[in-house]
């Protein structure tokens, strides 16, 4: 399949098609798609030709720049015969002819609504031929109109929205995106879990750095309060005996309420399995029960003038800063952001 974007280019990029349709793949169905897109389809593994300008092609990315006007081989056959082909079998060919389409001016066959998929291979190439500003007219409209659609839980397109937030620097997206995978990711993020997506490993380290701080800090609360129960001082208000069997009541419930969740003995990093989130709704349904907290009469007056102890709400205030000081990570803190410098 051939595709002139620049009659007189010369430069032809070769792609690989797929078996879905090349002008079509990820445009949603409410998609304005503009004058003269071909509906065209491509095969499987069909190879797909793209004559373009390379003048247009460098000076839109400095990665094509220097390809076909440094030292390269690209740029000496160029520069001896007039015409390269370069093959780009890795590239997504619908992605690419939408910015090959922005890149030679043809404003009016680029779609105005594409899908989350469609949304994140152009991510890619923008990132890979480092172009994101020649799309910025358009990619503001597409993710306002996908903008609905960010998670707000752990889902199979988590990923895809922190690589939209990270290449085209959306800070509040990012946060958001970056503070649910803290929280509720089950486990370290590998670099071989993003596949091609370009999120950098600085970013998955923060993440997954700031995801086991949050479970560890929690695991050392409920140790601390584990190990204060099994000392010999007696902690209930009341003393003596009655405080004796109140201490020993909040041992029994904390020691059986952490055997029943998993925690005993204690998990250890990078704690694979286990999520903040679900460590934290474990804990917070776990009963802990303190004599003094029912010494009441039937009529309803305490029988003991001390307050109650309370332990249940000392373990749920500690989780709770805990919780709150998972708030994501700052696209600022990677020099990145559209206000950033």
């Amino acid at each position: 399949m051939n595709n002139e974007l620049d009659p007189d280019g010369d430069l032809i990029l070769v792609l690989v098609g797929h078996d879905e349709g090349l002008h079509t793949n990820g445009l949603s169905d409410e998609t304005a798609l503009g004058e003269n897109v071909t509906m065209e389809r491509s095969v499987q593994n069909e190879k797909i030709r793209f004559r373009v300008s390379s003048k247009h092609l460098c000076l839109a990315s400095p990665v094509f720049r220097v390809m076909l006007q440094g030292k390269f081989k690209e740029a000496a056959v160029l520069l001896s015969t007039g015409t390269v082909e370069i093959p780009l079998e890795d590239d997504n060919p619908a992605a690419f002819l939408i910015l090959l389409n922005i890149i030679h001016g043809y404003t009016r066959k680029v779609p105005r609504k594409i899908t989350l998929d469609l949304l994140t291979q152009i991510a890619i190439l923008l990132d890979k031929y480092n172009c994101r500003e020649v799309v910025e007219a358009f990619s503001e409209r597409w993710i306002d109109q996908l903008r609905g659609d960010v998670p707000r839980s752990l889902t199979n397109t988590l990923l895809l929205w922190l690589c939209i937030a990270w290449i085209f620097e959306e800070p509040a997206e990012f946060r958001a995106i970056t503070q649910i995978a803290e929280r509720e990711s089950p486990g370290v993020i590998e670099g071989d879990q993003v596949n091609s997506l370009p999120i950098p490993s600085s970013v998955l380290n923060s993440i997954n750095a700031k995801r086991q701080a949050a479970i560890s800090s929690t695991l050392c609360t409920l140790q601390s309060f584990l190990q204060k129960y099994q000392g010999s001082t007696i902690l209930c208000r009341k003393g003596g005996t009655p405080g004796f069997n109140c201490d020993a009541m909040v041992l029994g419930g904390l020691t059986k309420g952490m055997a029943s969740i998993g925690l005993l003995p204690p998990p250890i990093p990078p704690y694979e399995g286990l999520s903040f989130t679900k460590l934290v709704g474990g804990i917070r349904d776990m009963q802990l029960p303190a004599l003094c907290d029912s010494s009441k009469h039937p009529n309803g007056w305490e029988l003991y003038s001390s307050p109650p102890c309370g332990v249940k709400h000392g373990v749920q205030s500690s989780i709770n800063i805990i919780e709150a000081r998972i708030r994501g990570l700052s696209l600022s803190d990677f020099g990145r952001g559209k206000d950033h410098g």
